[in-house]
């Protein structure tokens, strides 16, 4: 029995360690055309951003689909295919909340976003160019309401969180 319990205990360990090591890398998010979507970013929130950038890197410059600096977004290097469709979803960016919302999506806006914050340093006259890892990257996918390719990855976390349930529970006997 002792072996039994050890083994139902080592299933949850492990599960618990793939469904907090899932949310690390790279977030697929799947929209349809015409919906708005929130591409989620946290910066620093013990300091103020100072600068921050959403990028895609496929972009042809400028590859800046959002950028602030000076306390204001700045549209002066912003790709135009973004021009009064993207805003944060927090203004003021408090607790480091840097989350950029996309409107009216269309099948362009798929791709790789990039979100980098700076709470301080050298701050340059033409672009931001934050020298850093990003802290966010999502990689968004623009699909027609047939194709169903988003729920597949939502029905797979479901099962495995219902697998942990479980071995949770019978542990637990």
């Amino acid at each position: 029995m002792a072996g039994l319990r050890f083994a139902y205990r080592f299933t949850l360990i492990t599960c618990i360690f793939h469904l907090a090591s899932s949310s690390d890398g790279p977030q697929e998010l799947t929209v349809h055309p015409g919906d708005d979507v929130t591409l989620k970013c946290q910066g620093p929130n013990n300091a103020p951003i100072i600068v921050l950038e959403w990028t895609r890197p496929d972009l042809k410059s400028p590859e800046y689909v959002f950028l602030y600096r000076d306390e204001q977004s700045d549209p002066t290097h912003q790709n135009p295919s973004f021009a009064d469709r993207v805003e944060l979803l927090d203004g003021e960016m408090k607790n480091g909340n840097a989350s950029l919302i996309i409107k009216n999506v269309n099948r362009n806006d798929a791709g790789t976003y990039e979100c980098r914050c700076s709470t301080g340093g050298k701050r340059r006259s033409k672009r931001a160019n934050i020298d850093s890892e990003p802290s966010s990257i999502i990689n968004l996918k623009v699909e027609e309401s047939g194709d169903g390719g988003g729920h597949a990855a939502l029905g797979a976390s479901f099962t495995l969180v219902l697998a942990c349930v479980f071995a949770g529970l019978v542990g637990g006997l």
